[in-house]
C-alpha cells in the first residue's frame, strides 16, 4: 500500500484516524480493519475519510465513516466535530460553518466561539420503524424484545430511533454490555442493519451513559448516542433540554 498521511484525533475519548482523500488518493483495496487494529495498526474506533462533495449536493465535503470492523456507517457526531476541526486546521475550509455529506445524512458543523470548540447538528431524528430500520410494524415509544430476538441479554424495554444511524436506548444499565450489544448486532433479529446501544442511568442534572457501538464495541463516548439518549429522555417526559 502507498504511504498515506493521516491525523489521529479524539472527541470525548472516541478516537479516530482522519484521512484527507481530497489531496491524496486512497488505494483501491483500502485496509480499514488493519488500520483500526489497536495491536497491529494505528488503532481507532472509526476511520474518517474526507472527500470532495458528492455531485448534486450542496455539501462542502464528503465524509465517509468506517467502523473498526471495516463496515461503513452513515453518522458519527464526535467524528463530525473532528472532521470539521481537521478541515479548519489544515486550511482546507475557510468557512466557520460546513456541510458534510455521509451515505445517509447531511451534517452541519460550525466553530462554536471558543478556540477549538466545534458544534455539530445531526439532523432530525426518525422514529418510524422502516426509517430506523427496526423489525416492527407499528411505531411505539417503547419496545420489548422476545427471547428469540436476544431479549434475555437486554436490560428491559428500549426506545428506537435513527439519527442517520440506528439507535436503541435503554433506561437501565446492562449487566454485560458486550452481550447486550452483540444480541442486537450479531443476531440482527431486531435491527437488520445493527444498532448502537445506549444504556442510561438517570442522575441529578443529566444522565450517565454507556454505549456499545455496532462494528466497534463499547467506546468511551458516542456523539450520536448521546443525542439519541437525550431525545428519548425529553420525548418520554423525564427531562428538559438541555440534557447533560
Amino acid at each position: 500500500m502507498p504511504d498515506l498521511r493521516f491525523a489521529k484525533m479524539h472527541s470525548g475519548g472516541n478516537d479516530f484516524v482522519v484521512i484527507d482523500a481530497v489531496r491524496q488518493q486512497l488505494p483501491q483495496d483500502f485496509p480499514a480493519k488493519k488500520i483500526a487494529s489497536r495491536r497491529r495498526g494505528i488503532g481507532c474506533d472509526q476511520i474518517l475519510i474526507l472527500t470532495r462533495p458528492p455531485k448534486g449536493t450542496k455539501a462542502d465535503f464528503g465524509y465517509r465513516i468506517l467502523n473498526a470492523d471495516g463496515g461503513e456507517v452513515g453518522q458519527c457526531g464526535n467524528g463530525a466535530r473532528c472532521a470539521h476541526a481537521f478541515l479548519r486546521r489544515k486550511k482546507m475550509a475557510r468557512s466557520r460553518r460546513l456541510r458534510l455529506r455521509t451515505t445517509t445524512s447531511e451534517i452541519v458543523t460550525e466553530d462554536a466561539g471558543r478556540r477549538g470548540i466545534v458544534r455539530a447538528y445531526l439532523g432530525k431524528p426518525e422514529f418510524a420503524p422502516e426509517k430506523i430500520p427496526l423489525r416492527r410494524k407499528k411505531e411505539q415509544l417503547w419496545y420489548s424484545a422476545s427471547g428469540a430476538e436476544g431479549g434475555m441479554h437486554l436490560p428491559g424495554r428500549f426506545a428506537a430511533l435513527s439519527l442517520g444511524n440506528p439507535h436503541a436506548v435503554f433506561m437501565a444499565e446492562a449487566d454485560d454490555i458486550a452481550a447486550a450489544g452483540e444480541a442486537l448486532n450479531d443476531r440482527r433479529k431486531l435491527f437488520p442493519e445493527g444498532a448502537n446501544a445506549g444504556f442510561c442511568r438517570a442522575e441529578k442534572g443529566g444522565i450517565y451513559l454507556r454505549v456499545y457501538e455496532r462494528g466497534a464495541g463499547e467506546t468511551p463516548s458516542c456523539g450520536s448516542a448521546a443525542v439519541a439518549a437525550a431525545v428519548v429522555l425529553i420525548r418520554g417526559g423525564g427531562a428538559k433540554s438541555p440534557v447533560r
